[in-house]
């Protein structure tokens, strides 16, 4: 028998703002496990809206679903003791470090991308831009924009990959 307060799978997916599809594919993936009733209709509870809740917020952040799985993995397999408490402590700040990480990443793609963008405004500002790609093409600020990285990996993408 359920709970009273239970809830069907379409009523946690609508009050969550996701799909059945994300929610089968996250007990597919051990992350969440819902009740069932005699018939097999899933049955989440309050403490299963709150996982969904975390793991959900997670995703839309960029964690890697390995890792949510090991976050997800420590509850509530493990006592409410020390050592469980300094075990998520230690996922946790290894979860932070992955995040910082991907900051500095993003931050380094950001500043090469305001330099593309600069560079970029700089070659069409020039007067050689003006006087036609034969002028342009020997000109420092276009070389210049030539040589970012991103830039060449721009110039060199198909085109319908950049719409």
């Amino acid at each position: 028998m359920m709970e009273d307060n239970s809830m069907k799978i379409g009523e946690i997916a609508k009050r969550l703002g996701t799909t059945q599809r994300t929610l089968r594919f996250y007990e597919e993936q051990g992350l969440i496990k819902p009740g069932r009733s005699a018939k097999g209709t899933r049955y989440y509870s309050a403490e299963d809206v709150e996982r969904v809740t975390v793991i959900l917020r997670m995703a839309e952040v960029g964690v890697p679903l390995a890792q949510i799985r090991r976050v997800a993995s420590l509850f509530p397999v493990l006592p409410d003791s020390q050592e469980c408490f300094g075990h998520v402590q230690e996922r946790l700040h290894s979860l932070a470090e992955q995040m910082a990480e991907q900051q500095r990443q993003l931050a380094a793609l950001e500043n090469e991308l305001h330099e593309v963008r600069t560079h970029l405004n700089e070659c069409l500002e020039c007067s050689a831009h003006s006087q036609g790609y034969d002028k342009c093409h020997g000109c420092d600020k276009h070389h210049s924009l030539n040589q970012q990285p991103l830039m060449r990996l721009l110039r060199h993408a198909p085109v319908e990959t950049l719409q």
